[in-house]
């Protein structure tokens, strides 16, 4: 019987076009994967440092979907599905974050996280999807290769005993659900803010020219009505130091525009305002408190359940500060000692610097508590406040 042979030019045919297809279709997947990552990164710095969940969660999701097939190498397709299980948690979609991280692990069990982005919420989503656990190896056989005979049976041990423990997780993820505020792009909130005005040494304190409007019992400006000379030597003098000032109820609204950095406002009302002598004075206390900021908040996490988030803000706006003080007068000729209330009237102007922290509560109430410094202006004043309240997170 005669054999028959194979043309060598049919041969390498044959090779030339299964080189030719294999490097097409590696070239086709370091195409995906250049696209791929491209749209991956768009989402994380356009849009998830902007808050802008929706859009990073399509951006990523239209990355997967180039890579469905085996388009992409694996640890490209791996990264995009970390980053989209990221964004889940920030949602609070817990089940969907562990089935992201789960699937990326499987194409990349080394997949290591990114930690400028990574939260406690996200790292326990990772840990949950079996992140950092060594990997078993197959036992080598003399000849140095693994052994082909127990390798399935191992492989089966070990994913039952990482799924047994399942229904804790699911417990615990309902609890971090619960505690987790999520990235709320608004916050409003309400204040009781304690002003305190640095009162400075001062002579003459109630003269008609002094630094101090200054009222007797009946609530009348002294010195306007034909009352005797105050004598300079004794008495009619501030010694300085802090005093009790007004005090404030403000509502305000933070925005954020970045997880760290937020602006927006606080409007209010002000009481304990000085008095008002129809012969003297020309204006009344202004009550209304108009308030922009811009805050900045530090910790891997703002707005962690159950710790706190300090913050530092700077802040203008308008405002009047009165504070008042008691100040002895002694009338010429007379050995007796009058009282006197002396306001120091500041405003209606101001810029200020504050620091505080919030503690979160629960899913959206974050407590605070801050200490405020206003400069007054252009009456000039230094104001020390207390201001505590708390935050309420809008899921907008």
């Amino acid at each position: 019987m005669q054999q028959k042979t194979v043309p060598c030019r049919q041969i390498v045919w044959g090779a030339c076009l299964t080189a030719a297809f294999l490097m097409h279709g590696t070239a086709n997947a370091a195409g995906n994967d250049k696209a791929a990552r491209a749209r991956g990164d768009a989402a994380i710095d356009k849009h998830y440092l902007a808050m802008n969940m929706k859009e990073a969660e399509d951006e990523l999701t239209a990355a997967i979907k180039m890579c469905a097939g085996k388009r992409c190498s694996a640890p490209v397709e791996a990264s995009l599905r970390r980053d989209l299980a990221m964004i889940y948690v920030a949602v609070k979609k817990q089940g969907p974050a562990k089935q992201q991280m789960q699937q990326a692990l499987a194409l990349d069990p080394a997949l290591p996280l990114d930690p400028d982005l990574t939260t406690d919420e996200l790292r326990k989503v990772y840990k949950q999807a079996g992140g950092g656990k060594p990997r078993s190896a197959s036992k080598p056989t003399a000849a140095g290769k693994p052994a082909a005979g127990p390798e399935p049976h191992v492989e089966t041990v070990v994913l039952e005993e990482e799924a047994a423990p399942e229904s804790d997780d699911s417990e615990d993820e309902g609890d971090e659900e619960q505690g987790s505020s999520g990235p709320f792009k608004h916050w409003v909130s309400g204040a009781l803010q304690l002003d305190m005005m640095l009162h400075k040494e001062t002579k003459d304190a109630c003269t008609s020219s002094g630094a101090y409007f200054c009222y007797d019992e009946d609530g009348e400006r002294y010195g306007f009505r034909g009352e005797p000379e105050l004598r300079a030597d004794k008495g009619n003098k501030v010694d300085g130091g802090l005093a009790m000032a007004t005090v404030r109820v403000l509502l305000g609204y933070d925005y954020h525009l970045l997880p760290s950095l937020t602006v927006g406002g606080r409007l209010g009302f002000a009481f304990r305002g000085g008095p008002v002598d129809d012969v003297a004075d020309k204006e009344g206390f202004f009550p209304v408190h108009v308030e922009l900021r811009a805050q900045r908040l530090f910790g891997g996490t703002a707005y962690r359940p159950k710790a706190f988030t300090p913050y530092v803000g700077l802040s203008t706006g308008i405002a009047q500060v009165d504070s008042a003080v008691a100040i002895d007068v002694y009338q010429v000729d007379d050995p007796a000692r009058y009282g006197l209330e002396g306001y120091r009237k500041a405003g209606k102007g101001f810029v200020g610097l504050s620091g505080g922290t919030y503690f979160l509560v629960d899913s959206k109430i974050a407590p605070f508590a801050e200490l405020v410094f206003m400069q007054m202006l252009p009456v000039s004043a230094q104001v020390f406040a207390l201001r505590v309240g708390a935050a309420y997170g809008l899921d907008l």
